[in-house]
């Protein structure tokens, strides 16, 4: 029997993005990337962390992996078996070895049908092309943090918001992708900066944490932003826990909308808009403190 076998194989790939999966097992999502730009070692671009990307099968791809190399080489086993046994009883009191009908054999496995994602990007710092579903936060392979990777964010969660059919169930997940893209820049930037890793999803707590830092995230937002993104975070905190009810810890935070206590809250296009416009202004206080840190 061989020592090593040799297949080739091939998997679905639109437009030349191969779909990986993280192997994390808090985050096993699945992202593509372009097959010019797949490396040796990959980041997961929803976690960060890395590894060989030799590890990043698929599930589907896996399996299918397994029933393509039990396919090959399953006669060729089948005849070493067969030729073990024979010789085994070949000899003993006159036995003798006789082979049973083959079945016939299955018809080789398909590969598995492609992943679909969102989007697809090209990073400004390493031009690795990758494809992502949903709200992510590094390049795969270098790991970059650019804001242009936080612009696609917004500008995915502004697509799915315009050809959303149900569209108030498309504003409560664009309102809670937008509270996760400045949740996950916050942790990152918290840990570079040794500070701990408090509830970024909370306004208050998070504008607290980086000041430690001499950092104010609230530097560039004008006070109609300043409403909006607080108006953003509390409506995605009460219709996440909840029906959308406008309650204490709401008004304790958004004192301006008092008389909206014991109502649902209203979702809105226009107040989201503002919100995704003044994310980026928050994060980019965090960037420039980074920068500034280094040149220092």
């Amino acid at each position: 029997m061989r020592d090593e076998y040799r297949f080739e194989i091939s998997f679905n790939a639109t437009d030349g993005f191969l779909a990986r999966q993280c192997r994390s097992p808090e985050c096993m999502r699945v992202f593509k990337v372009h097959e010019d730009s797949i490396r040796p070692s990959l980041h997961c671009p929803y976690c960060g962390i890395d590894f060989p990307d030799d590890e990043l099968w698929t599930s589907d791809q896996a399996a299918f992996l397994d029933r393509f190399v039990d396919h090959k080489s399953g006669p060729e086993i089948d005849v070493l078996f067969s030729e073990m046994c024979e010789d085994a009883v070949k000899g003993e009191r006159g036995w003798t070895f006789q082979r049973g009908s083959q079945h016939p054999r299955p018809p080789e496995p398909l590969p598995p049908p492609d992943h679909s994602v969102d989007s697809e990007l090209t990073c400004p710092e390493c031009e690795t092309r990758f494809a992502v579903d949903g709200i992510f936060g590094y390049c795969p392979g270098c790991k970059s943090e650019n804001l242009l990777l936080y612009d696609a964010n917004l500008a995915l969660i502004r697509r799915r918001l315009t050809s959303a059919a149900d569209s108030e169930r498309e504003l409560r997940h664009a309102y809670t992708d937008l509270v996760s893209t400045f949740e996950v820049f916050c942790k990152r930037e918290a840990t570079r900066n040794s500070l701990p890793l408090v509830n970024f999803q909370n306004l208050v707590t998070a504008r607290a944490a980086f000041r430690e830092a001499g950092l104010d995230i609230y530097l560039s937002l004008s006070a109609e932003e300043d409403l909006a993104l607080r108006r953003v975070f509390q409506k995605r905190h009460v219709f996440g826990h909840g029906e959308g009810i406008v309650d204490s810890a709401f008004i304790a935070a958004i004192p301006e909308d008092a008389e909206l206590i014991g109502q649902r809250a209203s979702l809105t296009p226009e107040e989201l808009e503002l919100g995704a416009t003044a994310v980026p202004k928050a994060i980019e206080v965090l960037v420039l403190g980074r920068s500034a840190s280094a040149g220092g």
